[in-house]
């Protein structure tokens, strides 16, 4: 079992929640979809750059080894040169968090008085990333899991290295595709109260008939449409948390009529405990 094994194969959380704001939720509910966003377009995009950063330096670690072959040299200055190239190559993510009510994710994403915490079954997210070209990974924010992570992703290809051109181009291609696939899970560790989970996808290649675009205030932005459920069955959420809100029963009770108007089956629907006022 690889160390990537290990880690997709600890304990899940019992639920992960998905923070929204009010025009999320009426989004969800009505495209009876996640949407799963490309993660060149995320706020925090600069987290694919963190794992390009750490996968650079060991690479470049590598590369001072004065004795390497010339074979595994070559096959690391490749690697470094794909890292360049990373960018081109597209995946879209939907994030959750194992916290359902943190103060730092309704800041983040619910200001104003305008948040929704979804939480989900990580069975239904892992069913629902079956059925398209997805993966529910865990983040990882510990630096010695980390490179850990990106030195067993990077061995694969250093430690018998490939010859000839052709072998070596495919090699190339298959590590752009492992370490694409790695970069969503790695995140710095500043963050780590979040304790984070993303449905990531596999690159993919337009088109793609469940890809579509919305609009943003500067931007025209690219997400992936994954059904909650069937067409024949009724949407369902494990918990709804209403954010820090002034009008909490007025909240809680138009919460619960407008998910009984849209059929959508909900265990239970709360309002935040967090003391923290936005308005």
């Amino acid at each position: 079992m690889t160390f990537r094994d290990e880690i997709l194969a600890r304990e899940r959380p019992p639920l992960l929640s998905h923070y929204t704001t009010r025009d999320g939720l009426f989004g969800i509910v009505s495209s009876r979809c996640l949407w799963a966003t490309s993660i060149k377009y995320l706020n925090d995009a600069s987290e694919f750059a963190y794992a390009q950063h750490l996968c650079r330096k060991r690479l470049e670690i590598h590369d001072e080894n004065p004795s390497l072959s010339p074979a595994s040299r070559h096959m690391g200055r490749e690697l470094l040169r794909a890292l360049d190239h990373i960018g081109t190559l597209d995946l879209y993510v939907a994030s959750f968090s194992a916290e359902e009510d943190l103060l730092s994710q309704w800041r983040s994403y619910c200001p104003n008085a305008d948040g929704y915490s979804i939480g989900f079954m990580p069975d239904q997210l892992s069913r629902i990333a079956s059925s398209h070209p997805f993966q529910l990974l865990p983040c990882v924010y510990e630096p010695l899991e980390q490179w850990a992570l990106i030195d067993e992703t990077v061995a694969r290809f250093l430690d018998a290295p490939p010859v000839g051109e052709s072998a070596i181009d495919t090699a190339v291609a298959n590590f752009m595709i492992e370490f694409i696939t790695l970069a969503p899970m790695l995140k710095d560790r500043a963050f780590s109260e979040e304790r984070e989970w993303r449905l990531a996808s596999a690159p993919l290649s337009m088109p793609q008939p469940n890809i579509d675009y919305r609009p943003a205030p500067k931007l025209i932005i690219p997400f992936y449409r994954l059904p909650l459920a069937a067409p024949d069955h009724p949407l369902e959420f494990a918990s709804v948390i209403i954010g820090p809100t002034p009008h909490s029963t007025l909240s809680l009770n138009s919460l619960n009529a407008y998910l009984a108007s849209k059929s959508v089956t909900c265990r239970s629907a709360t309002v935040s405990t967090i003391p923290y006022r936005s308005w």
